[in-house]
C-alpha cells in the first residue's frame, strides 16, 4: 500500500527539468520590462504593454509546439530541441545587452525604431517563443502520463511539479538582484547569459535520465513517439475515431469556462512583473526595516515562488486535515476562493497608499504582504487548474486540451500587459485602463483588481453547483 501512494521518480526528472526552463523563462521576466527602459530607452507604457505581448507570444507558441510533437517529434524530441532553441535565444540577449554602449544617447521611444540591439531583441524573441512552445507543453503532458488517470496522487504530483517551477522562479529574481541590481545597463547581458547556462544544464540532465526513469504507471515508455504514431485502439483492432460522448462534451465545455476565467486571474496576477514591479521600484521604500541595506524591485519577484514553496506543503496538509473532518472544499470552490484572494491581496495594496511617509514611500511590508496573500490564491489554482485539465480532457484530446490551457495563458499575458497601459504616469497624463475607464491616480488602477477579482469569484461560486454537475462523474462534489 505504501509504494503505491509514493510518485514516480519521473515526476522529480520532470520537475527539476521544468525547474530549469523556468528559471530561465523568469530571468528575462524579471529584467524584461527594466531592461526595455534601461537599454533599449522604451518608455515605462510601452515596455509593459511589450513585456505582456511578450510572455503572450511564448504561451501561444505551446500550440505550436504541442502539435509538431503529436505528430512528428514527441515529446523526448520536442524538449531537447525545445531546450537548446531556448538556450540560444538567451544567448542572442546576452549579446543584445552587450550592445547597451550604442543607446547610452537615445531619447525615450514608445515604438520600434529598428536599431541594431532592437532588431537582435526581437530575433531573442522569436527564438525563445519557439523553444518553449517545443518545450513547456510537453513537459506538461508527461506528467500526467506518469499516473493512472483515477490515480488520487494527480493534484499532489501538479502541485510538487509547480514547487519545482517555484524553485526557478525563486532563484532568478535572486540572481537578477545580485548580478544587475546595480542598475547598471552593461550588466544586463550577464543575466541572460546565466539563464542560457542554466537550461542547457536542465537539457543535458534530461536527456541522460529520461531513458532510465520516464516511464508512464504500467511500465510503458513515455514521449518517445508522436501521438499521432499510437492512436487509441478500440476493441475491433481500430483507430478510435468515435464521437464525443455526452459527458465528455460536458467535461470539455467545464475545460473551456475554467480557461476564461483564468485569463482574467493570470491577467491580474501577471501585473507583479508590470505595473506592481513599476509601483515598487517608485513607491515602495527599498530600504529594509531597521537595517542599511536595501533591495532591488526584482526582490519582490523572489517572494512570490518563495512563499509558493514554503506555503504548499502547509496549504496541503491543511486540505487533508479538512479532507479527514469532511469540511475540505471541493476543487472548484478553490478556485473561487481563489479570486476572492486575489482581492485582498489588492485591496492591501490600496491600503498601503495612505501610508505614504515623507518621501512618497510605502513600507515593504505592504508589498511582502501583498505577495503573501497572491501566493495563497495561486496555491488554489494553478495546480488545481492544470490538475482539472488533465483529468476531464477526454484522453484522445489531451494534448489539444492542454495546448488550449496554455492559450489562454497567452491571451492572459498579453491582456496582463493591456492592463498595465493603465498605470498612471508620473507625467501628469491620465492613461485609460481598457481604452475606457480612466486611471487618475493608484488609489483607482488598484481599485479596479480588487473589483474585478472579486466580482470574478462571486460569478464562480454562484455557478459551482452547475459547473459540479457538469463534471460528476470524474469531481467528487
Amino acid at each position: 500500500m505504501g509504494d503505491k501512494m509514493k510518485h514516480p521518480t519521473g515526476l522529480f526528472v520532470l520537475s527539476s527539468t521544468e525547474m530549469c526552463e523556468r528559471f530561465s523563462y523568469f530571468i528575462i521576466l524579471s529584467m524584461l520590462v527594466l531592461y526595455m527602459m534601461d537599454v533599449l530607452h522604451f518608455s515605462a507604457a510601452f515596455s509593459s504593454l511589450l513585456s505582456g505581448i511578450v510572455t503572450g507570444l511564448i504561451y501561444i507558441a505551446q500550440l505550436f509546439g504541442g502539435y509538431l510533437s503529436d505528430r512528428f517529434l514527441g515529446n523526448r524530441k520536442a524538449i531537447i530541441l525545445g531546450g537548446t532553441l531556448m538556450a540560444i535565444g538567451q544567448f542572442v540577449f546576452a549579446y543584445s545587452g552587450s550592445l547597451y554602449y550604442t543607446t547610452t544617447n537615445m531619447a525615450e521611444h514608445s515604438t520600434f525604431i529598428f536599431t541594431f540591439p532592437e532588431c537582435i531583441f526581437i530575433v531573442a524573441i522569436i527564438i525563445i517563443a519557439i523553444g518553449s512552445g517545443l518545450f513547456k507543453v510537453n513537459i506538461s503532458s508527461m506528467v500526467s502520463s506518469l499516473y493512472d488517470p483515477e490515480d488520487k496522487l494527480l493534484d499532489s504530483a501538479f502541485t510538487i511539479y509547480y514547487m519545482a517551477i517555484s524553485v526557478g522562479g525563486f532563484l532568478a529574481p535572486l540572481i537578477v538582484n545580485f548580478v544587475v541590481g546595480s542598475g547598471n545597463p552593461s550588466l544586463y547581458q550577464y543575466g541572460f547569459l546565466i539563464a542560457g547556462i542554466y537550461i542547457l544544464c536542465g537539457v543535458v540532465g534530461f536527456t541522460l535520465l529520461k531513458d532510465k526513469y520516464l516511464y508512464s504507471y504500467d511500465g510503458k515508455k513515455i514521449g518517445v513517439m508522436p501521438v499521432s504514431k499510437q492512436e487509441n485502439i478500440n476493441a475491433d483492432g481500430q483507430a478510435d475515431k468515435s464521437k464525443l460522448t455526452k459527458n465528455e462534451f460536458n467535461h470539455i465545455l467545464v475545460i473551456i469556462i475554467m480557461c476564461i476565467f483564468s485569463i482574467i486571474f493570470f491577467a491580474c496576477n501577471s501585473q507583479i512583473t508590470t505595473s506592481i514591479l513599476l509601483f515598487s521600484k517608485t513607491y515602495v521604500n527599498p530600504t529594509i526595516p531597521f537595517t542599511n541595506f536595501t533591495v532591488s524591485p526584482e526582490f519582490y519577484l523572489a517572494l512570490n515562488p518563495l512563499f509558493f514553496i514554503i506555503l504548499a506543503p502547509l496549504v496541503v496538509r491543511f486540505m487533508d486535515w479538512l479532507e479527514i473532518k469532511n469540511k475540505a472544499p471541493s476543487s472548484i470552490t478553490k478556485i473561487g476562493i481563489g479570486f476572492f484572494l486575489m482581492a485582498v491581496a489588492f485591496s492591501i495594496l490600496l491600503i498601503s497608499l495612505n501610508t505614504f511617509d515623507a518621501n512618497l514611500k510605502v513600507n515593504m511590508g505592504w508589498a511582502i504582504l501583498f505577495n503573501l496573500i497572491l501566493v495563497l490564491a495561486e496555491i488554489l489554482m494553478t495546480p488545481i487548474l492544470l490538475s482539472l485539465v488533465s483529468q476531464l480532457a477526454p484522453e484522445r484530446y489531451i494534448s489539444f486540451l492542454m495546448g488550449v490551457w496554455f492559450f489562454t495563458l497567452a491571451i492572459a499575458q498579453i491582456l496582463g500587459g493591456v492592463f498595465a497601459g493603465g498605470y498612471p504616469s508620473a507625467a501628469g497624463s491620465v492613461p485609460k485602463f481598457l481604452g475606457l475607464i480612466p486611471v487618475h491616480n493608484l488609489a483607482s488602477f488598484m481599485s479596479i483588481y480588487v473589483i474585478l477579482s472579486f466580482v470574478c469569484g462571486v460569478i464562480w461560486l454562484l455557478f459551482r453547483k452547475k459547473l459540479m454537475e457538469l463534471a460528476e462523474d470524474v469531481l467528487e462534489c
